[in-house]
């Protein structure tokens, strides 16, 4: 615990540094320490199992300020809570929605670890943080003082200025000054743990973005290709309707309105199976509905765009031909 407190004093110390603290397990990092427990009033002992197992970090004091945690209730640790000090506990809301649902948690105690027969009161409830993923909802979670229960292999974080680029030269200096023999990990930016935790989305994501681009495309082309060769077997009927003496361009609207109609049917059939399909896409999606109206929408219009200008071009070849030459050939 000496280590750990002159460890941050140092680190606090750092120009562009606006607060350190440490943890057991780092949110998002991809590890977790689940911890059997007991509540106060529930059998308990050397030789009874705990009756219940949710996550546990132990935290230095400053930990939630410096993750920007917000406190819902109670108080948080404070240097007050050390080894001599009544033992105590912070757990977030999802813990004590599960636990005390319509109660105040607030100096309940809680029988923590294999073996312990030590009653830990509630001193506060933090909010809750997603910490496996963020696409899963936040699980139940205690925190304990870090001088109350000692964890051997503590994550460092700080929080620093956004030009603050000297911090991470000046880490190995600040730990050899207070042990030689000890060697620094892994220094990330939070963003960096957060778009690892994302890999596999964002992996999966982009191929459905390759997939789906490539399906927009095909479907483009294939709708050019049938709206042109339906224009196209038109043009006996175009030629014979010039040369009655239809205006060009009410002859371009008359294909147009064909092409729009046909392409808006198709639309429409496409909708309805992308909304039967939206199950499949729901679980790779994370803060988008599967049935996102603006995607939908701006498909549905290049689709639309593509179409008429499948219909317009051919059409717009065959206004300008000679009736006459047109109708001879044919």
């Amino acid at each position: 615990a000496a280590f750990y407190d002159l460890l941050l004093d140092k680190a606090r110390a750092i120009p562009g540094v606006l607060g350190a603290a440490g943890v057991s397990v780092l949110p998002l990092d991809g590890d977790n320490m689940v911890i059997g427990f007991v509540l106060e009033g529930e059998p308990r002992g050397e030789d009874v199992p705990p009756a219940h197992g949710e996550m546990l970090d132990v935290v230095t004091t400053d930990f939630f300020s410096v993750m920007k945690i917000p406190l819902k209730n109670g108080r948080l640790f404070s240097v007050q809570d050390d080894s001599v000090a009544p033992p105590v506990i912070i757990v977030n809301e999802a813990f004590a929605r599960k636990y005390w649902p319509g109660q105040s948690p607030l100096g309940k105690r809680i029988s923590a670890g294999y073996n312990n027969d030590t009653l830990r009161a509630v001193i506060g409830v933090v909010s809750d943080v997603r910490r496996q993923a963020l696409d899963k909802d936040a699980a139940p979670a205690m925190y304990l003082a870090y001088h109350q229960a000692s964890y051997p292999a503590m994550t460092l974080l700080l929080r620093t200025r956004d030009a603050a680029s000297n911090v991470r030269s000046a880490l190995p200096g600040v730990l050899a000054s207070v042990d030689p023999d000890q060697t620094l990990g892994k220094i990330r930016p939070m963003e960096t743990v957060l778009s690892m935790s994302l890999a596999r989305q964002r992996f999966s994501a982009s191929l459905l973005d390759i997939f789906a681009m490539i399906a927009l495309a095909l479907s483009a082309v294939g709708i050019f290709g049938v709206m042109t060769a339906m224009v196209t077997q038109r043009t006996r009927e175009l030629a014979v309707r010039l040369a009655l003496g239809a205006h060009p361009r009410k002859v371009l609207q008359l294909v147009l309105s064909h092409g729009a109609a046909l392409a808006g049917i198709g639309i429409v059939i496409g909708l309805f199976g992308a909304f039967a399909l939206s199950r499949v896409v729901a679980g790779l999606l994370y803060n988008v509905g599967a049935s996102d109206p603006a995607t939908l929408l701006s498909v549905s219009v290049i689709l639309a765009a593509v179409a008429l200008l499948a219909c317009y071009i051919p059409a717009r070849r065959a206004t300008r031909l000679d009736p006459i030459i047109t109708l001879r050939e044919e």
